[in-house]
């Protein structure tokens, strides 16, 4: 990133998440040429990164996806210290192992449909659940979701899975959903653009049923296909009356 910056210094006043949703909300036409040229460098960054990962150790790829969790939750080490944290969609658990590893907390869970590689370590902290079950863990500070929870999930599970989440949580407590997906009108995205209007629909049907606060938060920006299809990836951060 540093070297990034010292080869096209300009780039260290777009290079923030607000500047992100302010461009992809635009026409690509009216896009920056500061924007276009962060597109370019974004490429070659993640494509410099899928290079590194395949030569990372175990404990190196365990500490990237903490890292990942960390950007993408929006989060600090001193918010999660000694917290009661359920990871919902765990994968292999490397965000709660590394969380028990480093002493952040002992109260973090991990639940998932299929059996973590980390489990053997901490089998007390790893449940194998359908989403669309009551949670096994309560009056948790934090309910995080990170890459699992989709508009398009079948059998219209999506908001059993976030009244089960919210459930779980205490009051005060808070539900962060990552990443939710986010282009222009226009953009060809259709997916996308349906995707982000599921989101809001039912957001917006939770909240007057819940009485909820919600609010979305730019964190980063994803460039993919052949064409190079950009759009924002943002944060829901869902508060517990």
């Amino acid at each position: 990133m540093s070297e990034r910056f010292e080869q096209h210094p300009e780039l260290k006043t777009v290079s923030t998440p607000e500047f992100f949703r302010e461009q992809i909300l635009l026409p690509h036409e009216s896009w920056s040429n500061e924007f276009q040229k962060y597109i370019h460098q974004k490429i070659t960054e993640d494509q410099q990164f899928d290079e590194r990962w395949e030569g990372m150790t175990v404990e190196q790829k365990r500490l990237a996806v903490f890292g990942r969790y960390l950007k993408g939750l929006d989060l600090s080490l001193e918010l999660l210290n000694g917290k009661k944290i359920i990871d919902l969609g765990s994968g292999d658990g490397e965000f709660v192992s590394e969380c028990l590893d480093q002493g952040i907390t002992k109260e973090v869970y991990g639940i998932d449909i299929e059996d973590p590689m980390a489990k053997e370590k901490y089998v007390e902290n790893f449940f194998r659940l359908n989403f669309a079950e009551p949670l096994p863990v309560t009056n948790a500070d934090y309910v995080f979701a990170y890459g699992s929870l989709s508009a398009f999930q079948e059998d219209n599970n999506l908001k059993k899975n976030l009244g089960n989440a919210l459930s779980s949580i205490k009051s005060g407590g808070e539900l962060r959903i990552y990443p939710i997906h986010r282009s222009s009108k226009g953009s060809g995205l259709i997916g996308i653009e349906e995707s982000y209007q599921r989101w809001n629909d039912l957001l917006e049907q939770v909240s007057t049923e819940q009485k909820i606060e919600w609010k979305l938060k730019p964190i980063d920006m994803h460039v993919a296909g052949k064409n190079n299809d950009v759009w924002l990836e943002e944060l829901l951060v869902i508060k517990k009356p």
